[in-house]
């Protein structure tokens, strides 16, 4: 069954500058993006999963779903400004298909 997942795509530079810049392997983005919500005190309420987007996969870094297996209600808006605040971005989480 295919579902959203609401959240943040991470393109392929910004996971290896992420890495880069806190000792993580640059091989590993789903490793990459876990330790955003580790590091804003967030995770596993939020975390990485795979999202297609033009029929590509990105690692996503998900603040809720509308699967209900997957026990991620949005979070409030006040996480998901912390993990924006963490990561410098404006660009607001937005629905995208799970892998």
């Amino acid at each position: 069954m295919s579902y959203q997942i609401f959240g943040f795509l991470v393109p392929e530079d910004s996971v290896r500058e992420y890495a880069r810049n806190h000792g993580l392997p640059e091989d590993r983005p789903g490793q990459v993006v876990d330790h955003i919500p580790q590091a804003v005190g967030l995770y596993p309420r939020a975390r990485v999963m795979l999202a297609t987007h033009k029929g590509k996969l990105y690692p996503c870094l998900v603040v809720g779903s509308n699967e209900p297996d997957d026990h991620m209600p949005i979070l409030p808006p006040k996480d998901i400004q912390k993990l924006m605040d963490y990561m410098g971005t404006t660009v607001q989480p937005r629905w995208w298909w799970h892998y």
